[in-house]
Order: structure tokens, then C-alpha cells, then sequence
């Protein structure tokens, strides 16, 4: 772009030392150097953007590509299977076609009043009511009375025996 030497730039500073002075020339060169630092980080963002939009073109096309290949090998495949297929296919439409041309047989009636989840010989017999509440009631407390005896003698021996085997592990003083 530019072609500046050492020659130049020696020489410009001769003649900013003598126009600005030895206070003000530090200042200046500092802002300088700044703004020649921003100018570069513009231009290298700049040129980083530019590289992106770039590879972002790249891979779109490559998707396009891997896009149109798949989508012509799928219509092969395709176009394959059918070819394969119609000739198996053929007879059994034909027979299809023709068994509905021919006019259909009497249609069967289904007799569902024969047919039930449970016949009547399945059933379980219903029990007998009882003739007075009195004689259900007095069922019911006999059952229950015999049940308590029944489950109350086991248990009043195991504590006993429970009891003798506590005092025969006792020491005895």
C-alpha cells in the first residue's frame, strides 16, 4: 500500500519533535499508537468476518451437493425396489382384481344368541337366605366364638413355654 522507508520515517519525526515539542510529542505519538492499534483490530475483525461468511458458503454448498446425492440415490433405490417388486406384485393384484369382479357368495349370518360369556349351567348356585336375622346372627357369633378359642390356646402355650425356658436360663443365686 504505502511504501514508506526508515529515511521517511526519520524525518517525520524530526518535524513533529520541532512543530509539537518535547512535552507534547510523548501524548501524540501514545493517541497515535492507539488509534493505529484500533485501525488494525477493525481490520483484522474485518477479515476474520469475511473468512467466516466465506466458509459458511463452503459448507452450504457442500450440504447442497450431499443433499441432491442423497435425494437421487434415494429415487434409485426406489425406482429399484419397484421394479423388483411389480413383477411379484403383478399376479396378486390381478387375483385381487378379479375376485372383486365375481359377484359375491351368500353372506353368512352369525348367530351371537347361542354365544355368551357365561352359559347358565356355569353359574354358581345362589345361597339360601337365612329365614330370621336371629339364627344368621347367632351363626356368625358361634363361628366367631370357636375361632377365638381355636387361636387362643396356641397362644397361651407358647408364652408359657416362652416363660419356662426364661426361667430355666435365669442363674440361680
Amino acid at each position: 500500500m504505502f511504501d514508506i522507508g526508515f529515511w521517511e520515517l526519520a524525518t517525520l519525526g524530526v518535524i513533529a519533535l520541532v512543530v509539537l515539542g518535547p512535552e507534547r510529542l510523548p501524548v501524540v505519538a501514545r493517541t497515535l499508537g492507539r488509534w493505529v492499534g484500533q485501525a488494525k483490530g477493525y481490520v483484522s475483525q474485518v477479515t476474520s468476518e469475511l473468512e467466516k461468511e466465506v466458509r459458511v458458503d463452503e459448507i452450504r454448498d457442500e450440504v447442497r451437493r450431499a443433499r441432491e446425492q442423497i435425494e437421487s440415490e434415494t429415487r434409485n433405490v426406489e425406482s429399484e425396489a419397484r421394479s423388483a417388486v411389480e413383477p411379484v406384485m403383478r399376479p396378486i393384484e390381478d387375483d385381487w382384481h378379479d375376485d372383486e369382479d365375481k359377484p359375491d357368495k351368500e353372506p353368512v349370518e352369525f348367530d351371537d344368541s347361542r354365544m355368551s360369556l357365561f352359559s347358565d349351567n356355569m353359574l354358581p348356585e345362589p345361597e339360601p337366605a337365612p329365614e330370621d336375622d336371629e339364627s344368621a346372627a347367632a351363626s356368625v357369633t358361634k363361628s366367631g366364638s370357636a375361632a377365638a378359642e381355636a387361636t387362643s390356646k396356641p397362644v397361651e402355650k407358647a408364652h408359657s413355654e416362652r416363660a419356662a425356658a426364661d426361667d430355666q436360663s435365669k442363674p440361680s443365686s
